[in-house]
């Protein structure tokens, strides 16, 4: 087993991307932000990078904070890395997250809340899969504790800032 985390943040042009890799190997990434401010206005997918340049072939959970275009713009990749676990705002009905969406981003809307479907089964605490099940903590150690607190802080940092 690694023993390292292993943590990659995406600043892309709309909105932001987290990619995670604890030290039990899961893969775990936090909205799903695109773009690319290296290469202009070219499209770049974080989801379809992990699949194609780290050799991703599942995620473990993804987490979208929010459902804003800025955090849910690459969703029409999402099912090419098949995630395990989403987790994500319950409080909205999927009427809620479809009002005022301009018809250019309707597409990555209904994806969402056709996604959001398919992922409302709850997770029951004994499977290999829930965040309640210690198999999934890994080996963390202090060290770890305290990067994941900080990533936390810059997230929220970054969040924050945008508003």
């Amino acid at each position: 087993m690694a023993k390292h985390c292993e943590v990659v943040f995406w600043d892309v042009q709309h909105g932001h991307m987290t990619y995670i890799k604890t030290p039990n190997n899961r893969h775990i990434v936090i909205d799903l932000g695109t773009g690319d401010y290296s290469k202009g206005k070219e499209a770049f997918s974080p989801l379809l990078h992990l699949r194609d340049k780290y050799g991703v072939k599942q995620l473990d959970y993804v987490i979208i904070t929010h459902p804003h275009l800025d955090h849910i713009d690459d969703i029409l990749n999402f099912d090419a890395l098949n995630p395990k676990v989403l987790r994500r705002p319950k409080h909205l009905s999927n009427a809620e997250v479809m009002e005022r969406v301009i018809e250019r981003d309707r597409k990555k809307f209904e994806k969402y809340c056709e996604i959001n479907n398919r992922y409302n089964q709850s997770i029951e605490a004994g499977s290999s899969d829930s965040v309640a099940n210690p198999e999934n903590w890994g080996d963390f150690k202090s060290n770890h504790i305290l990067l994941l607190l900080v990533i936390t802080i810059i997230l929220i940092i970054t969040v924050l800032s945008q508003l």
